[in-house]
């Protein structure tokens, strides 16, 4: 399977994607899926900053902005090797250290799965969820109102494979499962806090 065919696969019907896709899981091929769903989100960005900017520069008046449609276009060339290259690589350490964290309690709780088999499952069901929120994000005036409705329900449908990908992995019960899960949350949600300096 293609990999966006493995993404629509992993989104509609994900207890069956996950036992096929287990026998394919490797560190390259997760890699790969969350390198480019990264780089993806980085040139969906991209077209949004310059479409804002030309948008910004259009309705000032003439005389108060001092960039031209020409400097918009060189920085927009800029932008798009900047971005989907600082998505993708922070994507890839991000999950990379989420996957580290529930790898351990994984085998904490018994779990059987290889790093690779854990992180595969992951990273092929949260690159389509992160593009999904960035294809909305990119409607106009809509797509900032609808990120949180979006965000909810991704949220939501990704705590769900999470649990399902870490029970498939490492072949734990689902109790052990929906531990590890919620302590992944309650760690995203703090390193959230942290970050955001509150």
């Amino acid at each position: 399977m293609g990999l966006f065919q493995i993404w629509k696969s992993v989104l509609t019907n994900p207890k069956e994607t996950f036992t096929v896709e287990k026998k394919n899981a490797s560190f390259p091929n997760a890699i790969k899926h969350v390198a480019i769903s990264g780089a993806i989100a980085g040139l969906f960005f991209t077209v949004m900053v310059v479409i804002l900017g030309a948008v910004a520069m259009s309705i000032l008046p003439k005389g108060t902005n001092n960039l031209s449609f020409s400097a918009l276009g060189v920085a927009g060339v800029f932008l798009l090797v900047l971005y989907p290259l600082l998505f993708s690589l922070f994507a890839t350490a991000l999950s990379l250290v989420i996957n580290a964290i529930n790898f351990v309690l994984g085998k904490i709780l018994g779990g059987k799965g290889s790093f690779s088999e854990q992180y595969y499952l992951y990273a092929i069901f949260t690159s389509p969820l992160l593009l999904i929120n960035f294809l909305i994000l990119m409607i106009p005036i809509a797509g900032f109102l609808l990120i949180w409705l979006s965000g909810l329900f991704t949220a939501a449908y990704g705590i769900y494979l999470l649990y399902l990908s870490l029970k498939e992995a490492h072949q734990i019960k689902e109790l052990n499962a929906v531990a590890i899960t919620i302590f992944s949350i309650m760690i995203v949600l703090v390193a959230g806090v942290i970050l955001s300096g509150k």
